[in-house]
């Protein structure tokens, strides 16, 4: 995986994943999700490989935290153009492939 750092518009997440994201990246320990707090949004790491990357989606609802698959489609978006970071922020581009959120 390249080292590369996809910027996205909060468009493509929901005003529930948002309130989710929130309370993850302010859990130090907060698992499986390895993101952080910004400003405006979130930087979220990816994981390295697809054995790490397939089961991110279950580990997180038996955590219940239930994130859209408007989230899951982004983030598999990323993984799949061999980004390593992703940055979502209100002012960065929406991506025309992925779906929107209006909130």
């Amino acid at each position: 995986m390249s080292n590369t750092v996809l910027e996205i518009s909060t468009a493509h997440i929901t005003e529930k994943d948002n309130e989710l994201l929130g309370v993850m990246g302010r859990d130090p320990v907060a698992e499986p999700l390895n993101i952080g707090n910004m400003e405006y949004g979130y930087a979220i790491v990816l994981p390295l490989n697809e054995e790490y990357f397939n089961p991110l989606k279950e580990e997180c609802e038996e955590q219940a935290y239930e994130l859209s698959e408007s989230f899951w489609k982004m983030m598999q978006y990323a993984f799949d153009n061999k980004h390593r970071v992703i940055i979502i922020d209100r002012d960065a581009d929406v991506i025309d492939e992925l779906p929107t959120n209006d909130w």
